[in-house]
């Protein structure tokens, strides 16, 4: 018992971390004008609305862009989006939002986590190296400043690149 505690701590305290700091970020009811937030927000929008009108893989947006019928949803991955779409069903828009970027650290860090158990570190030393690189300036910039959506969830993944590099074998660690 004490074990899975132990295990799910590892993961329960980085996650409580980033609860923290998105709500402190979030504190006011709004979401940041980055870069690309009212393009991505507006994607969501968009299969949010597909979604309610039961069309499961939209080819031209329909609700949004004047109606005109952009290309936009063929051009461009959708995974996430149809990620935020959902929680859309379950928030309000903008908790929502912030909803998918704590998923995405979420995902960064358990990425990290179980890259730093392949290449042997220990729980805590993995737990360690997967939260300071999901904190780091440039990420948390990325994710709530700037909200370059596809650019953090392909940065999700960039732990994955030196072990396929190197050719590390995956053994089965557990994260």
């Amino acid at each position: 018992m004490i074990n899975v505690i132990k295990k799910w701590s590892y993961y329960l305290i980085p996650g409580l971390f980033f609860v923290m700091m998105l709500v402190y970020v979030g504190r006011f009811g709004f979401l940041y004008s980055g870069a690309d937030l009212q393009f991505h927000a507006n994607r969501i929008f968009e299969y949010y609305n597909h979604l309610k009108e039961g069309n499961l893989i939209p080819v031209i947006s329909t609700f949004s862009s004047n109606q005109i019928g952009s290309l936009v949803p063929t051009m461009y991955p959708s995974l996430p989006v149809y990620l935020g779409a959902m929680l859309q069903f379950i928030f309000p828009s903008v908790t929502a939002m912030y909803g998918l970027m704590w998923l995405q650290l979420m995902v960064q860090f358990s990425v990290a986590k179980w890259v730093g158990k392949e290449l042997s570190l220990s729980s805590l030393e993995s737990t360690i190296a997967a939260f300071i690189y999901t904190v780091t300036t440039p990420i948390l910039s990325q994710v709530i400043q700037q909200w370059l959506f596809g650019e953090v969830w392909a940065m999700s993944f960039m732990p994955l690149a030196p072990m396929s590099i190197n050719g590390t074998s995956f053994s089965k660690h557990s994260f």
